[in-house]
């Protein structure tokens, strides 16, 4: 690697002041190229940040947030240009997004090869509406840029920002078009790496080599307009396959910030376990809880005939949720903890009421060694909560969403718990079926089940409280099968209800293609 030539200037704002553990490798990442690291704090952050930026960061500036990134940009340039430490290379940008998700060195050495004066990671627009400009998140001006007064003056004279457009205005789209009037030549690392024209697609632009993935690209956002749900199928599944990087660091940022459906819907957290072979594993690791009632008895019966071979199964009579949970939190033997709930509808056939039953049965309870590859996955510690794939997302439950939402909120703040989550976090769940590991269980021991209203006597409801107590843990819940489940609903569901498509269901899935239909 050639002698380390640049300054990096890097703008940081948590909404809750945490950095988590994938900013060290970012920073060890900076160390490597840069021989001289700024960073600015727009807002407040924690005692233990702190201290990690004091580990890398030859200067740190803390600032109130105001005036987005680039008013940070603004303050630390001028800082650098005053005490004149800027000579040869100067490299600015943002938190918003993860990274190191490839080592840098490959786009350094592309691009300190190019003839250009300035470039970015990623250009954008050059249509007639927009013109074409180098994203502001990452900027790489060389020696011919820093040492021209050109450069100093645009960010000197940059006035008060008041709001997000005028930061994308006044600075994105401004300052690729001013350098490039002074004479100075712009180009994007992933355009001398895919020679076609590309879109904004991460999954994409990390296929081709793009070391980081925009934050806020994964989520819908009201504020920035983005809905990438679609695109995101597949996304965390590339990255934890073919990268370096740990994707639960993006799961805890995102449990921290946003609510689990919204989560949900952009994410597409879904997940196929498969069998590993036709043989009976070892169930002791799982206790399995089978919820029914009076109306529900005859399913429990035809199960039993069924699947008479299922160990560490223990079926409960009850009309409520709270029994159920309160089974569990007295259990204190295994490593992880199931629930089927089984409930009759009595607006459906016999016919489908046992395939809904199967369904969720097997889904959990499987005689293919399923049980191995579900507890592997937990050890993936992103992981608190699956929940058996269901197709029956088109019947509507006469309950009230919003009293389960606060009354979900009450009970954790009740029991003292510090939830660092808005009252605003929807706790939808996929009925009440799921298994969880003893990370969440530790929260259902603690509850104080005189408080759990009557909300939570359905199943329906009860799920929702353990997705909201996994978020709160900073965990997932993921909705999950097999290939053969799968593909038995789906089939069943298309053939007797048209409450949605086959295409529709599929899109959902980042495995689609292993479904045999």
């Amino acid at each position: 690697m050639e002698e380390k030539k640049r300054i990096i200037l890097y703008v940081i704002y948590e909404k809750y002041g945490i950095l988590d553990d994938w900013y060290e490798n970012l920073f060890q990442e900076f160390q490597k190229h840069g021989i001289y690291l700024a960073c600015v704090v727009n807002g407040e952050i924690n005692h233990q940040a702190k201290k990690l930026l004091e580990k890398y960061f030859d200067y740190i500036m803390y600032r109130e947030n105001k005036g987005y990134d680039v008013s940070a940009y603004k303050a630390c340039i001028n800082y650098l240009y005053q005490e004149k430490l800027i000579k040869n290379e100067l490299l600015i940008c943002n938190n918003s997004f993860f990274a190191p998700l490839y080592p840098f060195d490959d786009m350094f050495n592309v691009m300190d090869n190019d003839n250009c004066d300035f470039w970015g990671i990623t250009g954008s627009g050059g249509d007639k509406n927009i013109p074409y400009h180098i994203q502001s998140y990452f900027y790489v001006f060389k020696k011919s840029v820093v040492n021209s007064k050109d450069f100093y003056e645009f960010f000197l004279n940059l006035s008060e920002i008041k709001n997000y457009q005028e930061a994308v205005n006044k600075v994105e789209l401004s300052l690729t078009d001013y350098l490039q009037s002074k004479g100075f030549k712009a180009a994007s690392y992933m355009d001398k790496v895919i020679k076609t024209r590309y879109n904004d697609d991460q999954l994409s632009l990390i296929k081709n080599g793009c070391p980081v993935l925009k934050r806020r690209k994964l989520i819908y956002s009201k504020k920035y307009g983005f809905n990438h749900g679609i695109n995101n199928i597949g996304l965390l599944h590339y990255i934890e396959n073919n990268t370096d990087f740990n994707i639960k660091y993006i799961y805890k940022n995102l449990l921290r910030e946003f609510p689990f459906d919204q989560i949900d819907y952009c994410l597409n957290n879904n997940i196929i376990i498969d069998e590993e072979n036709n043989e009976i594993n070892n169930l002791s690791n799982i206790k399995y809880y089978i919820s029914y009632n009076e109306k529900s008895s005859i399913l429990i019966e035809k199960l039993k005939n069924k699947y008479d071979f299922i160990s560490n199964i223990e079926y409960i009579k009850t009309n409520t949720f709270i029994d159920v949970l309160h089974k569990i939190s007295l259990d204190k033997s295994f490593d992880f903890y199931a629930h089927v709930g089984l409930v009759w509808r009595d607006f459906l056939p016999d016919e489908i009421n046992f395939i809904l039953a199967e369904h969720l049965f097997l889904s959990i309870i499987s005689e293919k060694g399923v049980q191995n590859n579900i507890i592997n996955h937990f050890r993936k510690n992103y992981t608190g909560m699956l929940i058996p794939f269901e197709f029956f997302h088109g019947i509507k439950f006469n309950y009230n969403k919003k009293q389960s939402k606060d009354t979900a909120y009450e009970i954790m703040k009740d029991n003292n718990m510090n939830i660092p989550l808005s009252k605003e976090i929807d706790i939808l769940s996929i009925y009440s079926s799921f298994i969880i590991n003893t990370e969440i269980k530790e929260l259902i021991d603690n509850l104080d089940y005189k408080k759990l209203g009557e909300g939570y006597t359905s199943y329906i409801n009860g799920g929702k409280l353990l997705r909201y107590i996994s978020q709160y843990k900073l965990l997932a819940a993921l909705k999950t099968g097999t290939n053969e489940i799968i593909s038995r609903t789906l089939n069943n569901y298309i053939y007797k209800y048209k409450n949605t498509t086959l295409e529709d269901i599929i899109k959902s899935w980042w495995l689609s293609n292993k479904i045999k239909l």
